[in-house]
């Protein structure tokens, strides 16, 4: 590869974390259940006293910029979180991890800024009366990515499953029943030859109705190496 080309190559790939960093910063802080009557408290946070969750700050790993709120009991910082949501029996979170200090490039011999990073999958989390402690417990989902993007109503989660199909990867419009743990609904929607990113917000996230019967998932095709097509399912 030439010179010149080795430069627009990083310059695309700048431009594209640079707007999908924009898209993340400007997300809602808290996903939103498709019945708004489900929509989380920030008070009394898993039905406790004194535990809540705290106002929206950007973290960043990078490229990307995403929000994340603490969960505060009697004035300390338990943890930070990324779009809590709760449905009729469980709360789930995407846990962030805040990191203000600096590393060593054994390359450059210089100190780099050691940046915050964040879960690539859901955990249900829970307050331990005994140890007055959260848990949190691993969710696993089925072809679940960076780049899933999960959108939630009830127990259903929408969300985009990729997996590694030759030298490519394979996209598909997914629902599934995080009670019942099985897939609702599955549809081959596309390939990406490439991300050339580790912003998470890579792809858009699906859009449920508001009576949760159907969820969209759009088209994408203004992404460098990405020819999704958009399609509507239901679980």
């Amino acid at each position: 590869m030439s010179n010149v080309a080795k430069l627009e190559f990083i310059s695309q790939n700048l431009l594209v974390n640079l707007v999908l960093a924009m898209t993340s910063v400007l997300a809602c802080p808290t996903a939103k259940a498709c019945d708004d009557n489900k929509s989380i408290s920030d008070q009394n946070f898993l039905g406790v006293k004194e535990l809540s969750l705290g106002q929206a700050v950007e973290f960043s790993n990078g490229p990307e910029g995403f929000l994340c709120r603490p969960i505060n009991w009697q004035g300390k910082t338990l943890a930070w979180v990324h779009a809590p949501f709760r449905n009729s029996k469980q709360t789930l979170v995407t846990r962030c991890q805040r990191n203000e200090s600096q590393s060593f490039n054994a390359v450059t011999g210089v100190m780099i800024e050691s940046y915050d990073g964040i879960d690539d999958h859901e955990s249900i989390v829970e307050w331990d009366h005994t140890s007055k402690k959260l848990t949190f417990k691993h969710v696993t989902l089925p072809m679940r990515h960076l780049f899933s993007n999960p959108a939630y109503c009830g127990s259903l989660v929408a969300y985009w499953g990729i997996e590694r199909y030759e030298k490519s990867h394979r996209v598909y419009a997914m629902i599934y029943d995080l009670e019942h743990k099985k897939i609702q609904s599955k549809e081959d929607v596309g390939t990406i030859t490439s991300f050339q990113t580790d912003a998470s917000g890579y792809l858009p996230a699906a859009m449920w109705s508001s009576k949760g019967d159907k969820v969209e998932f759009p088209a994408v095709s203004k992404r460098p190496m990405a020819d999704i097509r958009g399609v509507s399912i239901r679980p």
